[in-house]
């Protein structure tokens, strides 16, 4: 991930915090190879907001649909995305077209309809592909983190190939960043959540969340040589995340971006 750029270089600094700003309020202790996979999806499970939007996922619920239809929905979910994890960090994706390939795969094989059961009445729920998307996209950031802090070593540098994690923070955003410009124009607040083609992000669609994915990876590449350097799309998320709990845009990010100028600059991407 391209992020050693000027040492002084103040989002390089808040990048380099990251690890204690991802981390959930219980301590984790250091843990070497493999192992540490278990981690970064239990935190991507847990620090993140798939949990509250899966109601009964964590207790009995079990796919009534779908390709794992029969299999209890958490244990189907984490065995899923282990594999994926364990195969970034065996160097078995050779490439960009590779990964998104086996992502995609990935988060419409977890699409399907679920039912649990609570107080001895029967309920049910959805998997979406945006609420796939997140639970996988959190684990492979939060897999960087380790790799960034040296616990693990993440082979290929397949880390450029990792997506944004899509969540109504970062549609926000989005939408604030480029407001006015012709980018992100699919982004709107409906009744007081940020939307992407008319969805929040844990109701995206397969077609939807692919749209914005694409998207972003257009912009954030749109730089001029000399200028700025292009970033990941992980790492986007990073730049906008405020560790402080804040769902408005960091300040320090904010400034680096130019926000309250004439020019939005966000290091890969300059609007004028």
């Amino acid at each position: 991930m391209k992020v050693i750029t000027p040492p002084s270089d103040p989002v390089v600094n808040h990048f380099q915090k990251v690890d204690r700003a991802c981390r959930i309020k219980k301590p984790v202790q250091p843990i070497k190879g493999p192992a540490i996979v278990g981690v970064c999806i239990n935190r991507a499970y847990s620090g993140s907001s798939v949990a509250r939007v899966c109601r009964g996922i964590g207790k009995n619920a079990i796919y009534t649909s779908g390709r794992f239809r029969g299999q209890p929905v958490k244990k189907t979910m984490f065995n899923e995305v282990t594999k994926f994890l364990i195969n970034v960090i065996n160097g078995l994706i050779k490439s960009k077209a590779d990964f998104d390939n086996r992502h995609d795969n990935l988060c419409t094989s977890l699409v399907g309809y679920y039912q649990y059961t609570k107080n001895g009445e029967r309920e049910s729920g959805l998997i979406t592909y945006g609420v796939a998307q997140k639970l996988l996209n959190m684990a492979l950031k939060y897999l960087f983190v380790e790799h960034n802090n040296g616990k693990i070593v993440i082979l290929n540098n397949s880390y450029d190939w990792f997506h944004c994690p899509i969540d109504g923070i970062v549609l926000e955003n989005l939408s604030f960043i480029y407001n006015g410009t012709p980018y992100f124009t699919l982004i709107r607040k409906t009744n007081g959540a940020y939307t992407y083609n008319g969805k929040t992000w844990s109701k995206l669609d397969r077609s939807s969340y692919l749209s914005l994915k694409n998207e972003i990876e257009r912009v954030i590449n749109l730089a001029p040589k000399g200028n700025f350097t292009p970033i990941a799309p992980l790492e986007l998320d990073f730049l906008i995340w405020n560790p402080n709990g804040s769902k408005k845009l960091n300040p320090l990010v904010a400034n680096r971006l130019g926000v309250n100028g004439s020019i939005k600059a966000l290091r890969g991407c300059v609007i004028v």
